[in-house]
């Protein structure tokens, strides 16, 4: 006999209950692993006159393309929040794109913004809120 993590809902008996629909954790079941989180920080011009990318990156190294989630606070200095990324704006002629992508060995953080004909640049930060699990895309 193995032993096994099984957590059952309220008025399931975990000791006897094989119904996973009722179990809020079972050990027989494949979970994300945890690896690391973090933020990175990417400044940015928010209005510029022509397409303009700016990026950051995080070294995993994990030798493979790791699955990950991410979320971006895409104006730090207002009242705005964490979204979950990748996250688009357009309402023309502005756009603004944030994203990330992952290699074998790094993940990057990308802003990309244009507002056609350019309505004068200001200077942004976006924070990148990462959190990098064990388990590979297969990819």
């Amino acid at each position: 006999m193995s032993n096994k993590i099984i957590i059952s809902k309220p008025t399931y008996n975990a000791l006897t209950e094989t119904d996973s629909n009722n179990l809020i954790f079972s050990s027989d079941y494949n979970t994300l692993k945890y690896y690391t989180s973090g933020s990175v920080s990417v400044d940015y011009v928010r209005n510029p006159s022509s397409i303009t990318y700016y990026s950051e990156s995080i070294y995993h190294n994990l030798g493979y393309i790791p699955v990950f989630y991410v979320f971006v606070n895409r104006n730090t200095d207002s009242n705005s929040f964490y979204e979950a990324c990748p996250y688009y704006y357009s309402a023309l002629p502005l756009i603004r794109n944030f994203y990330t992508y992952a290699t074998t060995t790094y993940i990057y953080f990308i802003c990309q913004t244009y507002v056609s004909g350019g309505a004068g640049d200001e200077d942004q930060n976006a924070s990148f809120r990462y959190f990098i699990f064990k388990n590979s895309t297969g990819l």
